[in-house]
């Protein structure tokens, strides 16, 4: 593997742990600083952890998922079916979140361009088609 590639998946790795974390500590109505506390590590590196831009130890891992009562696993397999799903309602979300701020003109604009993915099965969207 090249090493751009291997940076490339290294990152995404480190990415996903972070959105793990997040994921766990949210559950548990946790801040990111008490979660710092308890792995006895400064909370803007535990921030940074999440956001997928420093890696946390394996000492660090495993301690977080003993805290939390989880397998390593839980942290840092490689995406499943039920990681896609919650991350497809994570987007919903996130969208659902974003709609009340739209203009009904910029709102009808996107029923027709979300229908028209969905009838056309196209993933990828150019604007100047619609």
């Amino acid at each position: 593997m090249t090493g751009k590639k291997e940076s490339l998946l290294e990152s995404e790795f480190t990415k996903r742990i972070g959105k793990q974390l997040k994921r766990h500590r949210l559950q548990n109505n946790l801040t990111q600083k008490q979660v710092a506390e308890i792995l006895d590590i400064d909370e803007q590196y535990y921030g940074q952890a999440e956001r997928g831009a420093k890696r946390l130890s394996l000492k660090k891992l495993v301690a977080f998922c003993a805290y939390f009562h989880i397998s390593l696993d839980a942290v840092v397999a490689m995406d499943t079916a039920q990681d896609a799903e919650n991350e497809r309602k994570e987007f919903i979300q996130n969208i659902a979140e974003l709609l009340p701020l739209c203009t009904g003109e910029e709102l009808r604009f996107l029923r027709m361009v979300v229908q028209r993915m969905v009838s056309e099965g196209k993933t990828e969207i150019q604007k100047d088609t619609y």
